[in-house]
This record gives C-alpha cells, sequence and structure tokens, in this order.
C-alpha cells in the first residue's frame, strides 16, 4: 500500500514545514522563537501523527481480519532474522555515516571554500538520493514476492527494467547538473556580500557537480543490486563493501 504510505508521510512533512515556522520563529506576543530547539521540537511532534495513523490502520477491523494484525505472539525465529538481515544494513550506514562526517571535518580544516563546495555537492546528492530509495524499497518488494513465490524468473526481469528506470533518470540529470552548474551554485550563494571567493566556489562547482553526477549513478546501480539481495536476506555483503568503499577509496585519499 505505497499510495497510503506516500499519503502519510507528505502530511508528516507539512505538519513538520508547519511547525517549523511557529516554533523556530516564534509567534509574536505569544511566545519567544526557539531557533534550532523549535526544529527539533517539531520534528519530534510531526513523527507522532504518521506514526499514529499508520498504526490505527494497520490494526484497523480489516487488517485485523484479513491479515491478523492483532496477533501479538513474539516469534523468537522472525525476531532472530529481522536481527540477521537488519543489523548489517544498519551497521552499513552508521559505518558510512561516520566516514562522510570524518571528510566534512577534513573539509572545514582547509578553508571556507573547501567546506562550501564540498556541502553544495553533498546537499544536491542529498536531494536527489530518493530516487535510488524508492527504486530500491520498489526492487525489493519485488523481489521479495518472486522470491517467495518461487518464481525466479522474474528476477532478471525485475533487475533489468529497475536498470532502465535508472538510466532514464540519470540522462535527465545531466541536463542540469553537466549544462547550467552555474545556476545551480548561485543558489547556495544568495548573499552577494558574502565574504567566500565565488570565482574558485564556481570553479569547483562544476567539477564537485560533474562527479556528484557520475556518483548518483553509480550509487543507484549499487542499490539496486544491493535491493536484489537483500531481498534474498544477503545483506552481510552489502556491509563489508560499504565500508571498503568509504574508508579505503573516499576517507583514506582525503
Amino acid at each position: 500500500q505505497v499510495k497510503l504510505t506516500m499519503g502519510v508521510t507528505i502530511l508528516g512533512n507539512v505538519i513538520n514545514l508547519g511547525l517549523d515556522v511557529i516554533l523556530i520563529f516564534g509567534i509574536p506576543n505569544f511566545f519567544e522563537p526557539m531557533g534550532a530547539k523549535g526544529a527539533a521540537i517539531a520534528t519530534v511532534l510531526s513523527e507522532l501523527v504518521p506514526v499514529g495513523i499508520l498504526f490505527g490502520i494497520f490494526i484497523n477491523a480489516s487488517h485485523r481480519k484479513n491479515f491478523h494484525t492483532y496477533y501479538w505472539k513474539l516469534d523468537i525465529s522472525l525476531f532472530k532474522e529481522c536481527f540477521k538481515i537488519g543489523i548489517p544494513n544498519a551497521l552499513a550506514h552508521i559505518v558510512t555515516m561516520s566516514a562522510w562526517y570524518v571528510i566534512v571535518t577534513f573539509m572545514s580544516r582547509l578553508s571556507p571554500e573547501h567546506v562550501t563546495v564540498f556541502q553544495i555537492g553533498q546537499t544536491i546528492f542529498i536531494l536527489f538520493t530518493f530516487f535510488a530509495d524508492g527504486i530500491q524499497k520498489g526492487v525489493i518488494a519485488l523481489a521479495s514476492n518472486a522470491i517467495g513465490e518461487q518464481a525466479f524468473q522474474k528476477i532478471p526481469r525485475i533487475f533489468l527494467s529497475s536498470i532502465k528506470l535508472h538510466f532514464l533518470i540519470t540522462l535527465t540529470l545531466a541536463i542540469p547538473f553537466l549544462l547550467f552548474p552555474e545556476t545551480i551554485i548561485h543558489l547556495f550563494l544568495g548573499d552577494p556580500h558574502h565574504t567566500l571567493a565565488t570565482s574558485i566556489i564556481l570553479e569547483q562547482g562544476k567539477v564537485v557537480l560533474l562527479y556528484v553526477w557520475m556518483f548518483l549513478f553509480f550509487d543507484d546501480l549499487i542499490w539496486i543490486i544491493a535491493g536484489v539481495l537483500t531481498a534474498g536476506g544477503d545483506t552481510k555483503f552489502i556491509m563489508v563493501m560499504s565500508i571498503i568503499g568509504t574508508w579505503c577509496f573516499g576517507v583514506l585519499p582525503i
């Protein structure tokens, strides 16, 4: 029920946005602005709404009847299987995030221009990761169903279809990234009186956007393959490759 999940997620983000405006900037004659603390509170409160809605739908009468969602007994074997698949995947994300943190720290010690260009690239990258995440979730769902049905002949078709979609998305992203890089970079340099060296940022920013585009191309391929592997229950390989990739080929060269 992906449309339901999407709708509830959008609602949660709209609530988050509204609470951000109120709690960060405050309301005149009502309460003082809370700044970053207000943003944190808004995030937590906005998460409670989708959790409550989804849980309510999960245990509604129809789902209790058709899917036995009221059955609360702990299944130890299933619990262990969740850990077996989930822990390596979680560790991979933790190690990858820590690598990015180390890289940002390195950049900040070089110059404001270095960290600015890096943050431009990282922000653009994070903005478009939803493509990879969405395709991977679809691959996991479809491949899991195929494995459950013992219809293994469907997996190559699922894989090729996702690759075709990935190529279409990547070619579309090449238009702004490669043809209009200065326009994108200027979005991050709105203040004409900033003290940063604009010429350096523009020059290096173009290079960064090229490599971000290349990185998205290969990264999305990785997550498509990882989706198939996850559907088959193999996440340890993903964990090992994530650690090797980020630390040996990302952190160490820098």
